[in-house]
């Protein structure tokens, strides 16, 4: 298998996967239909203020916030490695808009793991965090959750979702995520207390009338205040390797 393909699929798995960055000034697209705007302008044009974390209800900022990383305004460096596979490059989140009680934020990934990963757009309610977009093309249904605001262990949910890429490969996951509860997570400032999630469920992509099928686990770690910490992604096709991809926060 191209490394390519196997990034697709973990792309589609994290809701990341993407060809292309949004930048400040553009206004990007979500899978919803909704459109995040930008904040630079000039000439006569109306300059939207950049909003603030104060702006987000405090009902908003439940654990699924803190672990989800969305009040951590810090850019972080980030690793993917997996078979023949190894880049870096740096992720940090930023508040679109506060819109009542709802908040839209961007997770913005650049450097190599940008070019392979791209950029997610996710809002927060009561409820939890919510998938509602990515730039490597349309995702549907338009949003799903991301992480729960109830993080008891043991908890489930099901998500299944598509995204469509511009060049007409079709990438779907089917999984049943779990909260299993907090971990010992080894980094270089020393231990701290993660948050794990689960999942296992079969990723497919479809490129050019070929299907491709296999089973699909996963196993993350998030931090509170931090965010996601690292990521494993682990792929099985009848009659192949087994493959994994991580995705970690170098620094």
């Amino acid at each position: 298998m191209k490394k390519t393909f196997w990034i697709s699929i973990c792309a589609a798995i994290l809701i990341v996967g993407c060809d292309s960055k949004p930048t400040s000034s553009e206004s990007t697209a979500t899978g919803s239909g909704q459109e995040t705007s930008g904040t630079a302008t000039t000439g006569s044009t109306t300059k939207t203020p950049t909003p603030s974390l104060d702006q987000v209800p405090a009902n908003l900022k439940h654990d699924a916030f803190e672990y989800y990383g969305l009040g951590n305004s810090k850019k972080m460096s980030v690793q993917l490695t997996g078979t023949g596979i190894s880049q870096t490059g740096e992720v940090s989140v930023e508040l679109d808009k506060v819109e009542g009680q709802t908040a839209t934020f961007k997770v913005v990934r650049s450097g190599a793991v940008g070019d392979s990963l791209g950029s997610d757009f996710v809002t927060v309610d009561a409820k939890g965090v919510n998938a509602v977009g990515n730039s490597m093309g349309k995702l549907s249904p338009g949003s799903y959750v991301a992480l729960p605001a109830d993080l008891t262990p043991g908890k489930t949910w099901n998500v299944k979702n598509k995204i469509e890429r511009e060049n007409g490969q079709q990438v779907e996951e089917d999984s049943v995520y779990k909260i299993e509860g907090l971990q010992d997570f080894k980094t270089k400032s020393g231990s701290q207390k993660a948050l794990v999630v689960t999942s296992s469920g079969t990723a497919t992509v479809t490129n050019a009338g070929d299907v491709k099928k296999m089973k699909s686990t996963t196993k993350s770690w998030y931090i509170k205040g931090l965010g996601l910490a690292k990521t494993e992604i682990t792929f099985t096709e009848p009659g192949q390797p087994t493959n994994t991809i991580t995705v970690e926060v170098t620094h």
